[in-house]
């Protein structure tokens, strides 16, 4: 079985660098501690007499007006069940940098998303989904929800209303993309539901209990607000029995809007807190910071609208300047006067007098007078063919500058006080923001800088004693290339925290998988393996909790395990090669001629590939 121990081998080094030293990790049962449920959280919450949800339709009973209104917003569309009739029409295009093709097509009355790979007809290496879900108003884009096995996926096909025309979903627009693998995980998903969970602890199984931002997003929970309404006892007072987000400060009112709206370099949260935590009256530091690294903007990222509009002089002089002086988060701007509606608000502190263009100027580039043109204007962002309004207010260049060298190396710093926190906690944070940090670099230079702080910082807390799953597994990761062993020790202690966060749960396990498939302890690594493939949807998972059966001598249960990592992602050779060998240890000898010729295939586009680059 040579190509299994290649495989083996190439695994290895991938997972933990091909010079490290091994001892055997001993084995033991391995913890499972999924994150508390919202529901869990609610019905302790409405024990100790706090709010909990009600849902939309228990606030449109009362505020019919505001209801119908708010079905006008963008957030009321912002996820949605497919209505195959009012998507854009069929159509099917290449992508010649991952060598696929792609359709979007009406069938059976289902909307559908399919790709196979351009100018090889073989079965194999068609996908074709169910979308479940849109996402968005379609203003800009129309991105969609596929659910597999219980797990949502994004899809990787966007329909973009600038070009009318479908095209690469952000981030797929190169060779290697990830096809139908990447996760929607709550992080993800939580911007576009009213409430959401995960099941079972799962990355993206996930219970969404309310589609759509509805109004508790903004107010906070209601049942206190509807029980006084109805008269019932053991009520808050009036005036807590609702957040009313007018009456709020700036800082808190913000707040409401921050949690999707506010992303800068690094977002890391406070510890035993979670995205689904906050509660609208409530300062956002309590739950999460988030940190910028100082240095020119040289894109504009689509959920930075808070963070640039903070950076704005006109922000920083002024006490009432905030996110509702130009956003009614009850109804759309009218159509027939949308500039006029922008512009008043300027004019509300400027004069037109103070602009540097004379109104017969100003009257040749915008014939409407529109501030927001040169102030705040459209520019291009990181979503590929779409332009956003830039929100930080001010005289903006043509082109963006674009960091000069050395400049792309400075420290992070939180947006918000943290004087709050204790000191440990600071460093908690800083350091898993610099971790998060450096997997965003390009420059194996800066890769290295934030991660050696990040290291740094993140053991210095836990040699003063604090124990946290985010800690313990962010260390596992930075660990597994140079120490196993202190990184088992790392992986080990996160899955003995408690609550266990999904994504901190997956990379301890993932940690630990590595080293015991590394170690060859088959058993060891295919328990861990298989709570991950609970856990997640990946193909690697699949893949390795295959070899792991082999080695074992369970042929049959290795042939599943591969070829659900083959539904997966059906453009995996190796998968191919240890489908076709086990094929041929079990006499099928069809079925391994069958994937031989994929794996043929597979290297016949590589090389196609490579010399398009």
């Amino acid at each position: 079985m040579q190509g299994w121990r290649r495989f083996a081998l190439v695994m290895g080094c991938l997972l933990l660098g091909a010079s490290a030293a091994l001892r055997l990790i001993p084995s033991r049962p391995l913890p499972s501690a999924p994150l508390a449920s919202s529901a869990a959280r609610e019905a302790a919450e409405e024990a100790e007499g706090e709010p909990t949800y009600v849902g939309v339709q228990a606030c449109a009973a009362c505020h019919a007006d505001q209801y119908r209104s708010y079905l006008s917003t963008a957030h009321s569309l912002a996820l949605a069940d497919i209505d195959p009739q009012a998507e854009p029409a069929d159509a099917e295009f290449d992508h010649p940098f991952s060598g696929r093709s792609f359709q979007a097509y009406r069938a059976g009355g289902a909307f559908r998303h399919r790709q196979w790979l351009t100018n090889v007809d073989a079965e194999a290496f068609v996908q074709d989904y169910s979308v479940k879900y849109l996402i968005g108003s379609g203003r800009h884009t129309r991105s969609y929800l596929i659910e597999d096995d219980g797990f949502l996926i994004e899809s990787p096909l966007t329909w973009y209303a600038s070009r009318k025309a479908w095209g690469m979903s952000p981030g797929y627009d190169r060779p290697g993309h990830l096809g139908f693998e990447r996760a929607a995980d709550l992080g993800c998903v939580v911007c576009h539901v009213g409430r959401a969970e995960t099941i079972d602890g799962s990355l993206s199984r996930i219970a969404i209990h309310e589609q759509a931002i509805g109004c508790e997003s903004c107010h906070g929970p209601g049942s206190a607000h509807v029980a006084r309404r109805e008269q019932k006892g053991g009520v808050r007072p009036a005036e807590e029995a609702i957040v009313h987000p007018g009456r709020l400060s700036r800082e808190l009112s913000e707040a409401i809007c921050s949690q999707c709206h506010l992303r800068s370099d690094a977002t890391v949260f406070v510890r035993g807190r979670s995205a689904a935590d906050f509660r609208p009256g409530r300062e956002l530091s309590e739950y999460r910071i988030d940190y910028r690294q100082d240095r020119p903007e040289s894109q504009m990222k689509v959920v930075g609208h808070v963070e640039q509009m903070r950076l704005s002089r006109c922000y920083q002089q002024s006490d009432g300047l905030t996110c509702t002086t130009c956003h009614d988060p009850h109804a759309a701007a009218a159509p027939e006067r949308p500039t006029s509606k922008y512009r008043d608000a300027c004019l509300q502190c400027h004069t037109t007098s103070a602009c540097g263009l004379e109104l017969g100027e100003r009257a040749k580039i915008q014939p409407a007078d529109n501030c927001l043109a040169c102030h705040m204007p459209q520019v291009s962002t990181n979503i590929p063919h779409v332009a956003f309004t830039h929100h930080r207010i001010g005289v903006h260049s043509s082109e963006p500058r674009e960091p000069a060298a050395g400049e792309g190396l400075g420290d992070l710093t939180p947006l918000a006080d943290v004087s709050r926190l204790s000191d440990i906690d600071r460093d908690r944070c800083l350091g898993l923001a610099y971790l998060e940090f450096s997997q965003t670099q390009n420059s194996p230079q800066a890769q290295r800088h934030y991660r050696n702080r990040a290291v740094e910082l993140l053991e210095s807390v836990r040699n003063r004693g604090l124990r946290d799953a985010h800690v313990d597994s962010g260390l596992a990761r930075v660990y597994w290339s140079d120490s196993p062993q202190q990184a088992a020790a790392a992986a080990l202690a996160a899955l003995e925290d408690r609550p266990l966060p999904p994504s901190e749960h997956v990379n301890a396990l993932f940690v630990l998988a590595g080293l015991h498939f590394r170690a060859r302890q088959w058993s060891a690594a295919g328990a861990a393996l298989e709570q991950l493939t609970h856990l997640r949807r990946h193909p690697v998972d699949w893949m390795l909790l295959g070899l792991c059966q082999a080695e074992a001598g369970d042929d049959a249960a290795a042939i599943a395990s591969l070829r659900r990592a083959a539904e997966i992602n059906p453009y995996q050779r190796d998968v191919h090669e240890q489908l076709a060998r086990l094929y041929v240890r079990q006499g099928q000898i069809q079925l391994a001629e069958r994937h031989r010729r994929l794996v043929e295939a597979l290297e016949k586009r590589d090389q196609e590939l490579t010399k398009k680059k």
